[in-house]
């Protein structure tokens, strides 16, 4: 009876692969010196590449600014380690406000993965950069975002994305 009882709580394979699915999704705070970069993975149950998605909260800086490097190359570095292919595709981009070193390594990141969306807050603060960076993003990408900013809180919907994920 005790062995009986031990094969039944051994782990199926099903178990495992279902376990390894849960340890793929998560939240990698990245670490880019001088601003955020926050990769989102959502966990999946049959099929990865339908129900699985990558959501970037900000690229880190340009390198551009001072005692800063290149954000975007860390993230890249960074997301290939952990599982993604050059060409992937990143569901949703978001950049928080118009500051370089949350916009600054976005080229970088676009030049490697497809932003399926994209999200920022709408104002630009007056940065070209930051303008230039929004769109990049929307030529590369097949999305295009819109933000509606209303006092202290935004609202985004997010359009002609293919993904199927939308914030």
């Amino acid at each position: 009876p005790l062995q009986e009882h031990q094969r039944e709580i051994e782990p199926t394979a099903e178990r495992r692969d279902e376990k390894r699915r849960i340890t793929l999704s998560g939240i990698h705070v990245i670490d880019v010196g001088q601003g955020d970069a926050i990769w989102i993975q959502t966990p999946w149950f049959v099929d990865r590449e339908l129900e699985s998605h990558n959501i970037l909260v900000d690229a880190g800086p340009s390198g551009t600014v001072d005692d800063t490097g290149n954000g975007g190359s860390v993230v890249v570095s960074y997301m290939l380690e952990h599982g993604l292919s050059v060409g992937d595709p990143l569901d949703a981009v978001v950049i928080t406000h118009a500051h370089e070193d949350h916009y600054g390594g976005l080229p970088t990141v676009l030049a490697t993965f497809e932003a399926q969306g994209y999200i920022d807050p709408g104002y630009d603060g007056g940065s070209t950069g930051f303008i230039a960076a929004r769109t990049e993003a929307e030529a590369r990408g097949n999305a295009q975002a819109e933000c509606q900013q209303f006092d202290d809180t935004c609202s985004a919907v997010v359009t002609g994305s293919d993904s199927g994920f939308f914030v």
